[in-house]
């Protein structure tokens, strides 16, 4: 996690106070697992992170404002984990160069759920 951390700062370095970066995420594609196809989608939302020293804080922007736990990967990529108020789990992971996947999996009734995966970028902005 502090590599990473060290790589964010050098990315947008930091004055003396915390910083903020609006991660905005655009997803044009996506399969689930009743179609197991590729399907064209628009579907968005933002990410922001709050970085005060080696503290980091994320979360999703939109209707409701979610907290996320963070991790960091070796490789220069993030991977945010939001768990609903019932339980179920959404996870993204932003790649060094932008590209980024969200997979929701989503468990509505003990028959019923929906388990997704979309494709597309995260960008800060």
């Amino acid at each position: 996690m502090k590599k990473l951390i060290i790589v964010v700062a050098m990315l947008f370095p930091f004055s003396g106070h915390a910083e903020q970066i609006l991660f905005h995420c655009n997803f044009d594609r996506y399969a689930d697992a009743n179609e197991q196809r590729f399907q064209e989608q628009d579907f968005s939302f933002k990410v922001l992170l709050e970085i005060d020293g080696s503290s980091v804080k994320a979360s999703i922007i939109g209707d409701i404002a979610s907290p996320l736990v963070i991790r960091f990967g070796e490789l220069g990529h993030f991977n945010f984990v939001e768990v609903t108020g019932v339980g179920n789990l959404n996870i993204t992971t932003i790649m060094a160069n932008g590209k980024a996947v969200h997979s929701r999996h989503i468990v509505m009734s003990e028959s019923k759920s929906m388990f997704s995966q979309y494709y597309g970028t995260c960008l800060p902005k």
